[in-house]
């Protein structure tokens, strides 16, 4: 039988990244997604597997508590003044940088095994919570769309909303940041467009969260944008084995929750200690019932698979009447994957590569490709792994320790390059803990 080159392999998978240039205009929703997947692709690598299980991660720029610290610095300042220029000088301390936390936990239940019409079930029962959070911080021309995203991040009712933005229709940023606005946006709607007062409206002007830097021009207004998104699952999946070699993988029938969120703050909301996201009451929390289905076929040392997760088949609940659509809606992943495994005098290597697609980002932003190197005693119930990866922005290194009843795994994501679409990368700390019985 023909022997494959891996090396040519992996080349193929690389060369679909060469010349991409993702994100020409920055999206933090779809930017959030493509990160997410990335993270997804290291849980595939180390499956759940048939047992007991409880699993926690989470992932962590490596800036963002500094970033944290500073904001809460800028909000204790003593005076108004000191307060917007700490937080000024914070926004462009971070200027063109993102940072991004995901935490999440899985339960595992094991059913019991067993063949029906040749094909050997193994079922578990899985749940999956997740909780991210991507920011960006940046800059922009103030214009009436700005406007339109700050008072939008405020969770007012919509017919408060429109109520305001009606009423800056046509107001300047220069307009707003002069006396006696002083940059509150409801102070200006009130005064240029006639906005009638309401305990909505005059809460948010007292607040001052809606409001603009009065201190920086408004040729370029410095911004905090984030993405928020909460996430359950609840799955019974039910791994298969076929006859005579003929191919391995799983069905997932899952019950998926989802809402999501974003907000756009200044400087000003910033100094006055303002929530950048407020949650409201509605929620856009929508439920689907959706398939992840894997097939994979071995082949001499060769481990060849397919992949779909998130395939909705039905929308069980939503709440876009009231709270809006989805910013990330249901789509499918798509994952390719190949791994060749090598055996050595006291350890292993398994070079793999491959390549992840959904709709918000193209084919080469998924792409990737690295090697394990572990050695295990006891079968596998003792030893370690070292792995590296590579992908278009990041190089990973994650070493992990494996006990009898649990592992412990680490992660560094490196960049590789200082920008991508004019945001500058920084390094993402990861950390696994896995109890299994």
């Amino acid at each position: 039988m023909k022997k494959w080159n891996f090396s040519k392999v992996v080349a193929s998978f690389l060369l679909l990244g060469l010349g991409s240039n993702a994100f020409a205009n920055y999206n933090i929703t779809d930017r959030y997604v493509l990160t997410e997947d990335k993270f997804k692709t290291t849980e595939m690598l180390r499956p759940l597997g048939h047992d007991f299980l409880i699993d926690i991660g989470g992932w962590m720029s490596s800036n963002i508590q500094d970033i944290i610290s500073d904001a809460d610095d800028a909000s204790k300042k003593s005076t108004a003044t000191e307060q917007l220029n700490a937080a000024n000088d914070l926004l462009a301390k971070y200027d063109n940088t993102e940072q991004i936390l995901r935490v999440g936990v899985n339960f595992g239940i094991p059913l019991f095994s067993f063949t029906a019409w040749g094909v050997k079930i193994v079922p578990d029962i899985r749940v999956n919570a997740n909780f991210g959070v991507q920011t960006k911080i940046g800059s922009e021309v103030c214009t009436f769309d700005t406007l339109v995203k700050i008072i939008g991040s405020q969770g007012l009712p919509a017919s408060v909303e429109n109520q305001i933005t009606n009423a800056l229709s046509g107001v300047t940023c220069s307009q707003i940041q002069a006396s006696p606005q002083n940059g509150n946006l409801i102070t200006a709607a009130k005064n240029f467009g006639g906005l009638a007062s309401s305990p909505a409206v005059d809460a948010l002007e007292t607040s001052g969260k809606a409001s603009i830097p009065t201190g920086v021009s408004v040729d370029r207004l410095p911004t905090l944008e984030i993405y928020g998104k909460g996430e359950a699952k609840g799955s019974l999946v039910l791994g298969y084995e076929l006859e005579e070699d003929m191919g391995k993988g799983y069905l997932g029938i899952n019950a998926l929750g989802r809402m999501d969120i974003t907000g756009k703050a200044t400087s000003s909301t910033i100094a006055n200690g303002g929530e950048v996201i407020d949650l409201g009451e509605e929620k856009n929390t929508t439920v689907g019932l959706t398939l992840d289905f894997k097939y994979q076929y071995d082949i001499d040392d060769w481990k060849i698979s397919g992949e779909v997760q998130d395939l909705k088949v039905a929308t069980l609940s939503d709440n876009k009447d009231t709270a809006g659509e989805l910013t990330y809606t249901i789509d499918p992943l798509i994952r390719l994957h190949a791994a060749y495994h090598m055996e050595f005098v006291g350890f292993y290597l398994d070079p793999f590569a491959g390549l992840h697609k959904r709709s918000q980002y193209d084919f080469a932003d998924g792409v990737y490709a690295g090697a394990d190197l572990s050695f295990f005693v006891w079968g596998d119930r003792l030893g370690i792994r070292a792995r590296a990866m590579v992908d278009q922005e990041y190089f990973t290194l994650s070493p992990m320790l494996k006990l009898w009843i649990a592992h412990i795994d680490l992660g560094l994501k490196a960049p590789i390059k200082s920008e991508s679409d004019g945001i500058k990368l920084s390094s993402i700390y990861h950390a696994n803990l896995r109890i299994f019985f």
